[in-house]
């Protein structure tokens, strides 16, 4: 009798994650994209600012004129007409805070051993698809010092997510951008949720800030 010999390969793919963001170095700044490919050209920022991203190094230009005749500042900002930086992703929304402590888990929470001094910039209201609404109803600190943000949504049965950018910024004024998301499931027609609104991530604690902005947006379809 003949036997048959079955031999089954089973090869685990490992995904591979590729982060965007800002790199600095001691000759400037550069944006990297999800290909790993240095930016060129215009970019628009999670704050609302353009810079341009020189074509042939891609580092950031500052305190000059671009080559399609626009001024940038010491930061590299577009800067408008009559001096004031030119913010074209305006929010609804810019509320300060002096904040204590950071979300480390559900319910828990980590003191920074400092006041970190936090501008929160948001809408009133955010589009979900299908005509469904996420309304911001309240920004504040919890009884911990922790930011945290209120908010509504309509319709029932529907996953709803928000992205949110947090740019820790040092004395020296280079930065890092950490992502994240609220994502929230609605079981009635209306749910009201309340959320931590700051992570520290490790990346966040070596650069040791003195301030940082945290941008609310509705959730990217890229």
């Amino acid at each position: 009798m003949r036997r048959m010999i079955l031999t089954f390969m089973m090869i685990w793919l490992s995904p591979i994650l590729v982060f965007a963001g800002w790199e600095h170095d001691e000759i400037g700044t550069r944006y990297e994209n999800e290909e790993g490919a240095y930016k060129t050209g215009w970019h628009q920022d999670y704050d609302g600012q353009w810079y341009y991203l020189d074509a042939n190094t891609g580092y950031v230009l500052t305190e000059t004129i671009t080559p399609d005749g626009y001024y940038v500042n010491n930061t590299g900002a577009w800067v408008a007409e009559g001096g004031d930086n030119q913010n074209v992703g305006e929010y609804d929304n810019k509320a300060d805070f002096e904040v204590n402590a950071y979300s480390f888990g559900p319910s828990t929470y980590k003191e920074f051993g400092y006041t970190l001094p936090v501008t929160v910039y948001y809408n009133n209201n955010y589009a979900s698809g299908g005509g469904r609404k996420i309304t911001i109803n309240e920004i504040g600190m919890s009884k911990e010092g922790a930011l945290y943000v209120k908010y509504s949504m309509s319709e029932a049965t529907y996953l709803y997510s928000l992205d949110v950018v947090i740019r820790y910024i040092s004395e020296d004024g280079t930065y890092i951008d950490a992502e994240n998301k609220i994502d929230s499931f609605c079981g009635r027609e209306e749910t009201t949720t309340t959320t931590s609104l700051m992570e520290y991530p490790k990346a966040a604690l070596e650069l040791q800030p003195v301030r940082a902005d945290v941008f609310i947006n509705e959730r990217s379809t890229q």
